[in-house]
């Protein structure tokens, strides 16, 4: 089971997946390395101490690296 915490509408991941769309509004904070399995529409944003790999299609905001770590990167399929 995936853990997560939600503040307004703001997630928290603990765990490596996230299944579902964000829709506008909505944001992802990761300390590791996240996949998404779904789409990051438009107004959504996800950033990701690690890398961020999308199985769908990512119409917001994506960034990984955050805290300063080098060579990490998006990857989307859309």
């Amino acid at each position: 089971e995936m853990q997560r915490s939600l503040v307004g509408s703001e997630m928290c991941i603990r765990d490596r997946f996230y299944i579902g769309n964000l829709k506008n509004g909505q944001s992802i904070q990761a300390a590791a390395s996240i996949v998404i399995v779904g789409d990051v529409e438009s107004g959504a944003s996800v950033e990701s101490e690690g890398n961020i790999i999308i199985i769908g299609a990512l119409h917001g905001a994506a960034t990984s690296g955050c805290k300063g770590k080098p060579d990490t990167f998006v990857y989307s399929l859309k």
